[in-house]
């Protein structure tokens, strides 16, 4: 009975997750924000969509935004994110697709984001989330991940 309340109650075996590892940051600094891909063995998928948001006071997508992270690139990926609106003055928000190719992607670092910390930025931390990310596996199945939040320590 204790095994199928722990199954019942326990986290999606074959869940795929996305998770976000950003640094400090002052005023006028760019700081790197990293996706980290984590799929059980046999799951993992070829495609992955993401929405990422942060506070517009705060935070800046610079230049080209997004880079690949090692797993993306050793899946042959490539990245593309866009502005999205987000339905706030406060908050920017753009989607993000990172695919190319039916190689799968193997756990690890997916994307960097580059984000500039503005400056009249408070100091504290800045929520950068992730939502409506899914993963696509090579003969199209798609998998919901569930949503993500990493933050950045603004500084003086």
């Amino acid at each position: 009975m204790r095994g199928i309340w722990l199954l019942l109650c326990g986290p999606p075996l074959l869940a795929q997750s996305l998770h976000v590892f950003g640094g400090p940051g002052s005023p006028g600094e760019e700081v790197q924000v990293d996706i980290v891909l984590v799929s059980p063995a046999g799951h993992e998928p070829s495609a992955l969509q993401w929405e990422v948001s942060f506070p517009a006071a705060e935070l800046a997508l610079e230049g080209s935004g997004a880079g690949l992270g090692i797993a993306a690139r050793d899946a042959g990926k490539g990245i593309q994110c866009a502005e999205q609106p987000s339905g706030q003055v406060t908050t920017r928000a753009y989607r993000c697709l990172l695919a190319g190719g039916q190689k799968t992607i193997r756990n690890g670092p997916v994307a960097a984001l580059k984000l500039k910390v503005g400056a009249g930025a408070r100091r504290g931390d800045a929520r950068v989330r992730i939502t409506h990310a899914i993963g696509v596996s090579a003969d199209l199945k798609k998998a919901t991940i569930p949503d993500a939040e990493g933050v950045v320590t603004i500084r003086p």
